[in-house]
């Protein structure tokens, strides 16, 4: 299963949710790939990770297929993000069948995995919208608890609307009160694809993510969001 954790809200270097499913997954005895979507790579630090010499750029250039950039990250394995990643997704805006290089890239992948986490950037970028073409569960997490959809601001809206036009369902609301990770495999068992995950309150039961140290300091300039166009819009994708 393929899930793309969406969030319009994330600051830089935050992928707490994208780790705490993993970890869950990983105590759950399965197999887990993440992928990096983010090209200031603050996943791909955190995991220790200082310099990969292939990452998710040789494989969406097609120069490397995505088993030959797997590397092993304790219990978890990683594909590394980079800077190079950033002219990709402008080289994309000219590209035929720009919104499936990704979900291509990860069909032909032979090496099998119970669960591929497709770790977004804080925008709708094309490497998101790769991401949602290519996932079968979308997770977009929240600042705090939304009784409905009118609470939540432009940014959240578009991309909420994004991630249910695409995938083809209508967002549901994983509970903030009781075990969120029980919440989310009975809401994919009923064929929900479209979460909208409440930050959740960590207890014993939702198995609260053990931080996880970076390794390495960045290297310099890495903090620098590169200039790339940021897309509201998504339909232009849809063209």
């Amino acid at each position: 299963m393929r899930l793309a954790i969406v969030n319009p809200r994330k600051k830089a270097g935050d992928n707490s949710t994208t780790l705490a499913f993993a970890k869950t997954l990983v105590q759950r005895n399965k197999k887990v790939l993440i992928i990096d979507l983010d090209p200031l790579a603050h996943l791909t630090y955190e995991l220790g990770i200082n310099y990969a010499k292939k990452t998710i750029t040789d494989v969406l250039s097609w120069d490397e297929k995505l088993e030959n950039v797997i590397i092993e990250a304790g219990d978890i394995d990683i594909v590394a993000s980079d800077i190079r990643l950033a002219a990709i997704e402008i080289s994309l805006a000219w590209t035929d069948n720009r919104e499936i290089y990704l979900k291509t890239a990860l069909d032909l992948l032979q090496k099998q995995y119970d669960y591929v986490i497709l770790n977004c950037t804080a925008t709708l970028s094309f490497m998101t919208i790769n991401a949602l073409y290519a996932c079968d569960v979308a997770i977009l997490p929240t600042d705090n608890i939304i009784k409905n959809k009118e609470e939540l601001d432009e940014e959240m809206a578009i991309t909420l609307g994004a991630c249910e036009e695409l995938l083809g369902s209508r967002a549901v609301k994983v509970d903030n009160r009781s075990n969120v990770y029980e919440q989310f495999f009975t809401l994919v068992q009923q064929k929900h694809r479209v979460l909208l995950l409440e930050q959740p309150i960590w207890t014993e039961e939702t198995i609260e993510p053990v931080p996880v140290p970076v390794m390495v300091p960045s290297p310099a300039g890495k903090d620098i969001r590169p200039t790339q166009e940021i897309l509201l819009n998504y339909k232009i994708f849809l063209n």
